[in-house]
Formats: C-alpha cells, structure tokens, sequence
C-alpha cells in the first residue's frame, strides 16, 4: 500500500504544481499581451526582444489541461484503492 500510494500522492502534488504554473503562464501572456505587464529594459539599455504571447497563452493551457488530467487520474486511482481496502476490510469482518 505504501509505494502505491506514494505516486498517487507525488501526481496529486505534481498536479497542482503544473496546474499553478500553467495558470500563471496564462495570466503572464494576457498580461504581457495586453500592456499591463511590461518588459524591463536590459542592463546596456537596449530594448529586449519581444515576448511572443500567443505561444506562452498557449504552453500555459495544455500544461494546465495535462494538470488536471493528471489531477483526475491521482484521485481516481485514490478512489480506487481507499475501495479495495474498504472492500478487503469488509470481507475479513463477514468471515
């Protein structure tokens, strides 16, 4: 049960890790996009390149999609097995 429950526990953490990463990555790229967010000029004064928003927007969504798949499937084999040791414990009490 332990090791198990070690890497369910490791993706639930994973998860939301990536979930609040990928989120950021969006707020980032809206914020970038809009001019709410503005670069800092580089050390030497010349300009920084542009940010591309539209690739950050989008690398915040699919990392923030895979967290929550990931997300699902942590708590789904939980689930699962919280029921197989309900389910063992139950049988040994009939017998």
């Amino acid at each position: 049960m332990g090791v198990s429950m070690f890497f369910m526990r490791t993706a639930r953490i994973v998860a939301y890790l990536v979930f609040a990463v990928g989120i950021l990555n969006v707020i980032g790229g809206f914020g970038y996009a809009s001019g709410i967010i503005e670069q800092a000029p580089l050390p030497n004064g010349d300009t920084p390149p542009p940010i591309r928003t539209g690739p950050m927007i989008d690398k915040g969504m699919y990392m923030a999609a895979a967290a929550l798949a990931l997300g699902t499937l942590a708590e789904i084999g939980m689930t699962l097995r919280r029921m197989v040791s309900l389910g063992a414990s139950s049988d040994r009490r009939l017998s």
